[in-house]
């Protein structure tokens, strides 16, 4: 049956394929439906809808990703700043998932449209693309770089001298290679759950549970979800509210000079940025993690709604940073203008920590003097664009 959606569940996320029969790759059990036409109509408009959902999520992942890398490349003065490279990253990351996302059949164009190849090409097939291996470990990537990101902004204001010896370009490629090899090797299971079972002259990929042990099944879907989301969620957050505390207690030092507007709009970036890392991924952790108790079963409307919600992270960024960086705003109008849009003056929310940075150095003298506070932002703030 064309578009007939299913889903199947994997280590990481929920997944699913064209088939009948409910699969459990943890414990290989399955259901057979019963044959049902308004059912069977339903489901169908369903996947119509899900694969145009995903269609659009793809594109916007990789459109406006790309305008960030285009502007972080065109863009001198943040070429040369430690940070830039983790947000590099994450857009080059966010990218990868949308163009991955057009690759895998079960998103876009469907299992049942694609057939399976035999040998060696077969079973790389089945482990490497219907696994989805790539889509969601691009995603926990993408989670892991946005904790690195608030981590690293964070030593950029609390502790700005060991911000210099710790956050210095070299290393800070060496910390992403490191994330990305960590969350390849933690996604890794789902490599080995998915495997080419021929029958007769039917070829399919189908999910194998590594072990029959339900406790075992259960504790590693427990700390493979602390691991890889709620640990992240919770270091992005507490480094955000710490900026928090930091800058609200700045604002009274800085009230006779223009840093209210700079101090709201990176409040709003960091409190954006984190909750819509967790409005993403938090409501289908909690349901992959609710059908490997049997609280609740896959392939609902819930299931497949929480799945679009964590592929939408992957497109929310660039228009996060447009939105609160009036750097990124005016990059993404100089491409389209054709105007040298990224030759910028400082961006406000780098002057909000500059400012902060003032408090944590118990130097309040110095605010209210225009002048002094560029000296200080190209003098102490590390990590930061200079006008």
């Amino acid at each position: 049956m064309f578009f007939c959606l299913h889903f199947e569940i994997q280590d990481t996320v929920s997944a699913w394929n064209p088939n009948t029969t409910v699969q459990m790759s943890s414990n290989n059990t399955s259901t057979s439906a019963p044959p049902n036409t308004n059912r069977d109509n339903n489901t169908s408009c369903m996947a119509m809808a899900l694969r145009v959902t995903f269609a659009i999520i793809a594109f916007l992942a990789v459109f406006g990703n790309f305008l960030v890398v285009v502007v972080l490349v065109k863009n001198r003065i943040l070429k040369r700043h430690a940070s830039a490279v983790v947000i590099f990253c994450l857009a080059v990351c966010d990218m990868a998932t949308g163009i991955v996302l057009v690759f895998t059949p079960a998103f876009i164009i469907g299992d049942e449209n694609i057939p399976v190849p035999s040998g060696l090409a077969g079973e790389l097939y089945c482990r490497l693309v219907t696994s989805q291996y790539f889509v969601f470990t691009l995603g926990k990537i993408s989670i892991a770089m946005i904790m690195f990101l608030a981590v690293e902004r964070w030593y950029a204001v609390a502790k700005p001298v060991k911000y210099k010896t710790i956050f210095t370009r070299k290393r800070m490629s060496t910390y992403v290679v490191f994330i990305c090899l960590a969350c390849l090797i933690l996604n890794g299971r789902a490599l080995f759950e998915k495997v080419l079972v021929t029958n007769a002259s039917k070829r399919m990929c189908k999910w194998v549970s590594l072990t029959s042990s339900e406790y075992f099944n259960r504790s590693y879907v427990i700390t493979h979800s602390i691991i890889t989301f709620y640990i992240p969620l919770v270091v992005t957050m507490a480094a955000f509210i710490h900026l928090f505390i930091i800058i609200r207690k700045q604002r009274g030092l800085t009230a006779n000079v223009r840093q209210s507007a700079p101090v709201i709009q990176l409040l709003r970036m960091c409190f954006v940025t984190s909750l819509v890392l967790g409005l993403c991924w938090l409501p289908n952790q909690l349901v992959f993690v609710m059908i490997k108790f049997g609280v609740t079963k896959p392939d609902t409307p819930l299931h497949h709604a929480t799945i679009v919600v964590s592929m939408l992270n992957s497109c929310a960024n660039p228009w996060i940073y447009c939105a609160t960086s009036r750097t990124f705003r005016r990059g993404f109008f100089g491409i389209f203008c054709g105007c040298r849009g990224n030759r910028v003056a400082i961006d406000s929310t780098e002057m909000t920590i500059a400012a902060a940075n003032r408090l944590a150095h118990g130097d309040a003298r110095r605010v209210g003097a225009g002048q002094d506070d560029k000296e200080e932002q190209k003098s102490t703030v590390p990590g930061l664009p200079t006008p």
